[in-house]
């Protein structure tokens, strides 16, 4: 039998995998069973910085991507037992690409959204950065309220994650640049 394990509390995807070598080195395990009790074989490319050894993927990965794997588990009776997995790493980012246009005196409503990291994420304006006159920005990424001039603006928003559960500890952040346009 082969089988895949969750992974463990505070177990994360590590946001700035290329950017931040700092982030939180993971684990994912892979049981099998059987008598004799079988062994454990994974073919596929591993991200750098990922290795396979005693039924455990672990590393900090320093390639972001997909990288198909496959598991093998064989006991010398009877078929092998195998399990594809496809890992991905994927960055700490804003995925937002542009915010719709508004209209003076007209009520505006747009989000930004995040991937990657430990949600929840918290929203604000970068530094030197402001909305336009009557808009606000909430912690939750939520753009409101009525625009009181028109004009196009151009700011930075800012996004954190929530500290990893283990060590070491490490908080993720990521920035955009957007223009937004009120007529």
């Amino acid at each position: 039998m082969c089988s895949t394990r969750r992974p463990a509390a505070g177990t994360r995807k590590c946001g700035h995998a290329i950017k931040r070598p700092e982030c939180a080195m993971w684990t994912f395990s892979v049981s099998v069973s059987g008598a004799p009790v079988p062994a454990l074989s994974e073919s596929g490319a591993l991200p750098t910085g990922v290795t396979f050894l005693n039924g455990s993927l672990r590393g900090i990965p320093t390639a972001l991507g997909t990288f198909p794997l496959t598991f093998s588990a064989s006991n010398g009776f009877g078929s092998t037992a195998t399990l594809n997995f496809t890992l991905r790493v994927v960055a700490f980012a804003i995925i937002t690409t542009s915010l719709p246009a508004g209209k003076k005196g007209a009520p505006y409503a747009a989000s930004v959204s995040a991937a990657g990291g430990n949600p929840p994420y918290v929203w604000k304006m970068g530094k030197g950065s402001h909305l336009p006159r009557g808009l606000k920005l909430s912690k939750s990424g939520q753009i409101t309220g009525s625009p009181k001039s028109s004009g196009t603006i151009s700011f930075t928003i800012q996004v954190s994650d929530t500290k990893s559960a283990t060590s070491p500890h490490t908080r993720n952040s990521a920035s955009g640049s957007f223009t937004l346009t009120i007529s």
